[in-house]
């Protein structure tokens, strides 16, 4: 029975149910949630009914402006794992949220059995000692985006991407192996030697082992001296000695020598317009008369 004929009976038989789908299912599985009372299985996923969740506000609409749901929850069962979201392993998740017939249960949350209140991105995540909230972002949230480049003194691209076109792995800017020696803080410790011949800020650090395996984050700065590393944001757990790392080369986003793109000659797919030379006159050039050459 579909969800729409279920709502036409003078006994309701329709239900919510929330499917969570993380863009890694190799680091974070697939979750799914119901404010029914017990737990329904679709599709082979069973979708939980312990009180977890209970939708706080809703924002739908008819034209293209972003739809917005709010989610509460508690974590009372081991489906989702309040240590992934704290990893980020469920950031830009796919979220389903539909009603559908709990006596008579669809094939999929998705088809024409069921009737989808809202589809998009898993926004901001918000975790506190009792709980967490989810926002679901409809997918008209990629219509707010802008997609026209920006003129700007920095490059906007991420290094080695299609547009950057440095070769990481070929020119061994990446997997770049060390392991812990000397910890501070979550955001601060010191690794064994590596080489100093790279620019290391604002490149990525990820662990290959411990109890933050697979998480990264971006290097604040790295002292090619004492091999100090300062990250922008901590790890979720204790780091402790002798875990491993892998390090791939920064960015700085400019055209120095050392530490942007001039360091791999690459200045000829630069993607900004610093000020000076023949990149992007500045206000001053712009406001002044026009020079008679006659």
């Amino acid at each position: 029975m579909t969800a729409q004929t279920a709502l036409n009976r003078e006994l309701i038989h329709v239900c919510r149910v929330i499917r969570i789908t993380p863009l890694n299912l190799a680091l974070a599985g697939e979750i799914g949630f119901t404010d029914h009372d017990c737990d329904l299985t679709i599709d082979s996923l069973v979708y939980k009914a312990k009180g977890t969740f209970e939708p706080t506000s809703a924002e739908l609409s008819s034209n293209l402006t972003v739809d917005s749901s709010q989610l509460r929850a508690v974590f009372t069962d081991d489906s989702i794992d309040a240590d992934l979201i704290a990893r980020g392993f469920y950031d830009g998740a796919t979220i389903t949220i539909s009603l559908v017939d709990w006596h008579d249960p669809p094939t999929d949350i998705e088809g024409v059995d069921a009737i989808v209140i809202t589809k998009g991105d898993l926004g901001n995540v918000s975790v506190t000692n009792m709980g967490y909230e989810l926002e679901a972002r409809s997918i008209e949230t990629k219509l707010n985006k802008s997609t026209s480049k920006l003129v700007q003194p920095f490059c906007p691209y991420a290094l080695g991407d299609s547009d950057c076109t440095v070769d990481l792995a070929g020119g061994g800017f990446e997997g770049i192996t060390a392991t812990v020696t000397a910890v501070t803080a979550r955001n601060e410790f010191t690794i064994t030697a590596i080489a100093t011949t790279r620019p290391y800020n604002y490149g990525i650090i990820e662990f290959t082992s411990g109890a933050n395996n697979g998480v990264q984050r971006e290097i604040l700065n790295l002292d090619t001296g004492t091999f100090v590393v300062k990250m922008f944001e901590s790890f979720p757990d204790t780091i402790t000695i002798g875990d491993t790392v892998t390090i791939t080369a920064g960015c700085d986003k400019t055209t120095n020598g050392t530490t942007g793109c001039g360091f791999y000659s690459n200045i000829v797919n630069f993607g900004g317009f610093p000020q000076g030379g023949n990149w992007m006159p500045g206000k001053d050039y712009l406001y002044s008369n026009p020079i008679d050459h006659a």
